[in-house]
């Protein structure tokens, strides 16, 4: 474990491949997390940011919005309902075709709260912890959100994409966000993305028939 391991240099050094280049100077501040667990309290452990997050699935709030029952599904690409070998999901499962299916997507900005433009963070106590390329919690399940309220950001609703950065696909560059689907290919997925074809592309298995967005 940092700050001692062998590895430590490795492990604080950044990837610029990881951040999108339109994404404000980020802080990625660790401590708060490491504190609890026996690091010096107050101390900094600022870990390199990604702007790109793995997906397990939809959070209830969007599944309700695509006419699915109210609870999380995790058959996106790196999802699983298996506790134990989790990490067990392999090509033959992505039955909707691995060019259809997203495997990572763009969540930027962390650790600040992005809310339609503006920075809501309150440091250091409401942050977006979630932000260090190395953390498994960077995978998320993306929620239906309202967009309508700074004051309650995750108010449900069926919009998707760059209303808020704590679960959901949002960027720095107008239009909508760069996403990798499951064959490697990179696209621009646009911020006007319905929740029931996002859902779609984000299901491995779900053979929902869209058109794919341009």
């Amino acid at each position: 474990p940092v700050p001692l391991a062998q590895n430590t240099p490795a492990i604080f050094a950044k990837v610029p491949v990881f951040i999108c280049p339109s994404t404000p100077e980020m802080p990625g501040d660790y401590g708060p997390y490491f504190a609890p667990i026996g690091f010096p309290a107050g101390q900094q452990y600022n870990l390199p940011r990604t702007d790109y997050a793995p997906m397990r699935g939809i959070h209830s709030s969007l599944a309700v919005c695509v006419g699915l029952p109210q609870s999380n599904t995790h058959n996106a690409l790196l999802g699983s309902n298996d506790l134990i070998n989790r990490w067990s999901v392999k090509f033959g499962e992505a039955v909707d075709g691995l060019s259809n299916t997203i495997l990572f997507i763009e969540i930027a900005g962390k650790q600040g709260i992005w809310f339609r433009g503006r920075n809501i963070a309150q440091p250091p106590n409401f942050i977006n912890l979630n932000s260090f390329y190395g953390d498994w919690n960077i995978a998320r399940h993306v929620r239906g959100l309202s967009g309508a309220d700074p004051n309650n950001p995750e108010q449900p609703g069926c919009s998707v994409i760059n209303i808020l950065n704590a679960n959901n696909p949002y960027s720095f560059h107008p239009g909508g966000v760069q996403m990798v689907r499951g064959d490697g290919s990179v696209a621009f997925l646009s911020d006007s993305t319905s929740a029931f074809v996002f859902s779609a592309m984000l299901s491995r298995d779900g053979g929902e028939v869209y058109e794919m967005p341009q």
